[in-house]
């Protein structure tokens, strides 16, 4: 008996079934595209039938940290002494556990910093003359993601 070829139903191309548009006056794209990412996005995804919530023409933030070459050079340090600073500075690490009677917690050391004052008073290097830090060769800024120049 010859075999039969699989039937196969071909899936239809997703498309938008609905579309929400969020302005604001006071607001700019990069908190909107916030807003809607960390509240709209999660509310509507809780809606049965809802497969995908998409987000066009979103803006991201993102911490841009920006090095002076003139005074990185004066205190003797290198893009390079910056990237090894954030690596110590800015992490996250389990630390270990406190057992009581009734409870036990597991102890987290979280050292991420998400403000641009945090970063700019991060420590790059110690030494006997004193600290450096972020703030004393150049700036963090939070801004876009992606960023035209």
């Amino acid at each position: 008996m010859p075999t039969r070829p699989p039937f196969t139903r071909p899936t239809p191309i997703p498309q938008p079934v609905a579309s929400v548009s969020v302005r604001s006056p006071q607001r700019d794209l990069l908190d909107l595209s916030d807003i809607a990412d960390r509240r709209l996005r999660p509310f509507l995804e809780t809606i049965e039938g809802v497969a995908e919530v998409g987000i066009w023409g979103e803006k991201r933030y993102a911490m841009r940290l920006w090095l002076d070459g003139h005074r990185l050079a004066a205190h003797g340090l290198t893009a390079m002494d910056v990237r090894r600073a954030l690596e110590r500075e800015n992490v996250e690490l389990p630390s270990g556990r406190l057992d009581g009677a009734q409870v036990e917690l597991n102890v987290r050391l979280a050292s991420r910093f998400t403000r641009p004052e945090e970063f700019n008073d991060m420590v790059v290097r110690e030494s006997t003359n004193g600290m450096v830090r972020l703030k004393d060769v150049g700036q963090a800024v939070l801004g876009p993601e992606t960023c035209e120049v």
